[in-house]
């Protein structure tokens, strides 16, 4: 949390009763292991015999209830002659004139349940003495005061802190919830004829609670765990996008810097990088063509050779020689609409490469891998085309995806693939616990920039895909920094959410953020393109917004929309301002010829 200003959740505001209270709104760059919800109300205020003294206030916002922890604090201020100090001190939350809980008489720090609280803070803990009393609180959001009182005999000063706290495991992850995500993941495992579900769920400050559900090989019938390793497909992208948050960090870069400073002459030379950002690779609107779109160059070969070693360059080259391809229609103008595209993520990987002078892979590793204890999170080398154990198997139905009779038309065990043919698109190897850890540390910002880490969550980063390229707001349906917010199509809700998707061939994962509730979750599927909905199979849709539903259905009820619709057009505006540079090289993106072809499409 870089201000307190900037938390969505709570703003504080002081009360004063006639007394004087010192307000400190610090800012907190904490790692995810020191960070707590916290609001430095810090108000002083001296409390004698008999007295119930109005300390402070705080407005909870939001539309969720928060668990909160109110500590009143009595220094020992002897050496400035006020003694004794206050002790079992009475603490009362008032809404209105509404009384809401008080700890019975002072409740103090060395409660079992105080403690877990303080546990969950992780900073700033209290010592479990008297001098610290303790409410521990569930509360719906609005405005609320505190009041204290002090033992018989007791007076002194009463030093007031709120705490939000991270949202637990205890409250929502409930062993009857935990029964009915068990129950959605088999009911998937029948419907979809999937050899196995994974999943994880975890919320910040308490370990993941991950689970596996089938088979982790169809050959030996083996039961598939929780930690068994899988592609992660285009999940990947979020490590890219990322480490180009911490080069701005650096210094070393900006968003809106054009690719040609970045690339050498010969990189991409039929398109105008002169007009292509940083920002635009980032958030697909680059006009770049997808490698992944040429049957004949990649597709087949894809299929063919599962062990084939690429390099970025050759996959860069294929795109840049199919500038005028009629295989997919005129390029588009930079800008102007959203168009995934793998291609803009290797292009990201080489720009990192020329600026630190090390492969993309080994950045990563020293940047997040390592120092965030990612264990079973792996960049494979290319010509590393084996998992290592235990891994779960995929297995994939070619021609069940693209009609065409040369292709296999059964199901195939596709683990082993060569991870060059992806590269920074979508290499990656890791497990839901570590993917859950992971997104719990993109959303709790310990990496990139004071000014641009949050752009995974501030919607002036996002551009809106779907009707319109838009940023004025939170639109459904928009990507940002290779992090994507998109509205839940399997409960027509649109919520405040930040993810990934990753579909490889055979491995299919949706991992999310809700920052509401502090929460991460993460579903992998093993098996691609066999009776599953969307395009081309989707584990959000198979089980994750199944889970969040259960979880958290208030959030689905208050967040629902109309079905939403993701046709990808051309921004709108007038004509003549879409096609001014260059009226025969813009269309309109739907009518765009796109193979559909199965690698990290989202």
């Amino acid at each position: 949390m870089n201000n307190i200003f900037e938390n969505r959740y709570i703003r504080s505001i002081l009360a004063l009763a006639g007394l004087m209270c010192c307000v400190a709104a610090n800012q907190l760059t904490a790692r995810v292991a020191e960070r707590p919800q916290f609001v430095n109300l810090s108000a002083r205020a001296q409390v004698g015999t008999g007295q119930d003294v109005l300390v402070g206030g705080f407005v909870l916002e939001g539309n969720s209830p928060k668990q909160m922890l109110i500590r009143v604090a009595g220094p020992a201020l002897a050496p400035f002659g006020v003694s004794p100090v206050l002790t079992a001190t009475k603490i009362t939350l008032y809404s209105g004139t509404r009384e809401v809980a008080n700890n019975s008489g002072g409740t103090s720090a060395n409660s079992a349940e105080i403690q877990v609280a303080m546990g969950k803070l992780g900073a700033f803990p209290f010592p479990a003495n008297g001098l610290n009393a303790c409410l521990l609180v569930s509360l719906d959001p609005g405005a609320y005061s505190v009041v204290v009182s002090s033992a018989d005999g007791n007076r002194g000063i009463a030093l007031l802190e709120v705490y939000q706290l991270p949202a637990g495991s205890s409250s929502v992850l409930t062993p009857e919830n935990q029964a009915k995500i068990q129950q959605l993941v088999d009911k998937a495992l029948r419907d979809y004829d999937i050899p196995g579900i994974l999943y994880s769920v975890k919320f910040v400050g308490e370990q993941a609670w991950s689970q596996g559900r089938g088979v982790r090989d169809l050959a030996t019938k083996a039961s598939l765990q929780a930690d068994d390793y899988i592609r992660i497909g285009s999940a990947s992208k979020t490590f890219t996008g990322m480490a180009i948050f911490k080069a701005i960090e650096d210094k070393r870069l900006k968003l809106d810097t054009t690719i040609d400073k970045l690339l050498p002459a010969a990189v991409l030379s039929n398109y105008p990088k002169s007009r292509i950002t940083v920002r635009m690779l980032l958030n697909h609107t680059s006009a770049i063509v997808s490698y992944t779109d040429f049957l004949d160059a990649w597709f087949m070969p894809y299929i063919i050779n599962r062990t084939r070693v690429w390099s970025d360059l050759e996959l860069i080259q294929m795109v840049n020689s199919k500038f005028s391809d009629a295989e997919l229609g005129p390029w588009e103008t930079p800008g102007v609409v959203w168009n995934y595209s793998n291609t803009n993520t290797l292009l990201l990987g080489q720009i990192l490469e020329q600026i630190y002078k090390k492969p993309i892979r080994d950045l990563i590793q020293e940047w997040f891998i390592t120092p965030l204890g990612l264990t079973k999170t792996i960049y494979p080398a290319p010509g590393q085309s084996v998992m290592p154990e235990p891994f779960a198997h995929g297995y994939m139905n070619w021609a069940n995806y693209v009609n065409e009779p040369s292709l296999p038309g059964n199901d195939r065990d596709v683990s082993q693939y060569d991870p060059s043919g992806v590269g920074g698109a979508g290499a990656i190897i890791s497990t839901v616990g570590d993917l859950a850890k992971w997104m719990e540390s993109i959303a709790q910002q310990d990496d990139g920039s004071a000014t641009y880490r949050r752009g995974h969550l501030d919607w002036k980063f996002f551009t809106g895909f779907g009707s319109t390229l838009n940023t004025a707001s939170a639109p459904q349906n928009s990507y940002s920094g290779h992090m994507a917010h998109e509205a839940d199509s399997t409960n027509n809700a649109d919520y405040w959410i930040v993810g990934h998707r990753g579909q490889l061939s055979g491995y299919d994962t949706a991992m999310m953020y809700l920052p509401d509730y502090d929460c991460a979750i993460v579903v992998a599927c093993t098996r691609s393109l066999k009776n599953a909905p969307g395009f081309p199979t989707n584990a959000a849709a198979v089980a994750l917004n199944g889970m969040v539903n259960i979880l958290y259905p208030k959030l689905i009820t208050d967040n629902k929309t109309a079905p939403v619709k993701t046709e990808i057009v051309k921004s709108e505006g007038s004509e003549d301002s879409v096609n001014a540079e260059s009226p025969n090289r813009t269309r309109v993106m739907s009518q765009r010829k796109k193979l559909n072809l199965p690698l990290s499409e989202y």
